[in-house]
């Protein structure tokens, strides 16, 4: 049996050069989304994987009290399939290599990209939604996927993500998307394992305010 107190939560960040824009949303963003985990109760880990040309593991399973600020520095293209099919398998590896008592109960993947795939020598789409449909239906994991533009909304069902699980934010509001999914996160880490994924659905209210324009 797994563990029922601790939550592994995977990010996979694009670091392509359209999300220059964006850096600072980014980096905030994901500075308040750990800072709001820390403060919860239970384990929870947290894995990196920043793309561009190329797919870039930062960190793997790190306990989220020694999670910092994000290295974020927008260059290049898109490798989107090599970064989530890199990260599926490590973080994979890293569990699977643990005793089933030290192993999550929950595992949340989080894919925030604003562009198409482009640039992925490694995976395809084909193997990438091998690769999720293995870890959710096997595993339970929990795939979101929040993309600005209806271009990158167009990859995450190519991989086979529900479109429960997926929502599209306005270009002002990379750092709600984030604070959207520490929401969501933290309601997952209080709820029973076997029900927790329900709570990382998109309602209409989530998806009409990641579109809208900000509130000063």
């Amino acid at each position: 049996m797994t563990d029922p107190n601790k939550t592994a939560v995977a990010f996979v960040i694009d670091e392509s050069g359209s999300m220059t824009g964006r850096r600072s949303d980014v980096v905030g963003g994901f500075k308040t989304f750990i800072e709001a985990q820390k403060k919860l109760p239970g384990e929870c880990s947290v894995s990196v994987t920043t793309f561009s040309d190329v797919a870039k593991i930062a960190y793997t399973d790190r306990d989220i009290k020694n999670v910092g600020d994000l290295e974020y520095h927008p260059n290049g293209f898109t490798a989107l399939y090599d970064a989530v099919g890199s990260t599926i398998n490590e973080l994979g590896a890293r569990l699977t290599a643990l005793p089933e008592d030290q192993r999550p109960s929950r595992v949340i993947l989080v894919i925030i990209t604003d562009g198409q795939e482009n640039s992925s020598t490694e995976f395809d789409k084909a193997k990438v939604k091998e690769m999720i449909d293995h870890q959710r239906e096997k595993y339970n994991w929990v795939v979101n996927f929040l993309g600005c533009g209806l271009e990158a909304m167009a990859e995450a069902g190519k991989i086979g993500i529900a479109a429960s699980n997926t929502v599209q934010f306005s270009s002002a509001n990379a750092s709600a998307a984030f604070a959207n999914t520490s929401q969501k996160v933290g309601l997952c880490r209080s709820m029973d394992p076997t029900v927790y994924a329900c709570a990382m659905n998109y309602t209409d209210g989530d998806r009409k305010n990641l579109m809208d324009d900000p509130q000063p």
